[in-house]
């Protein structure tokens, strides 16, 4: 089993300021800005299936997002979305 690594600020031992966290096992990226070990503030989440989130974390969770996914145009609470093709590995391409 592979365990996520997080890069990135601290507050003590927790996540806190801008970080990086790369959970291999659920297959999604997160690179933001942290509050007391939880995605608060603006951030991006990329996932190995395709799906890009960007937007505005509170508490854990996403309010407001722009989703890119496999090169189509995409509306999302009226935001125009592009969209990328991902490999197996993640990488757009």
């Amino acid at each position: 089993m592979i365990a996520p690594l997080y890069t990135g600020e601290w507050l003590g031992d927790r996540c806190h300021g801008y970080g990086v966290h790369d959970d291999v096992m659920h297959g999604e990226k997160y690179l933001g800005m942290w509050q007391n070990d939880v995605r608060h503030g603006d951030g991006l989440l990329v996932t190995l299936d395709g799906m890009y989130f960007e937007g505005n974390f509170q508490y854990g969770k996403l309010l407001v997002s722009e989703i890119y996914y496999n090169c189509e145009i995409i509306q999302f609470h009226g935001h125009k979305c592009f969209m990328f093709n991902f490999d197996e590995v993640g990488h757009a391409g």
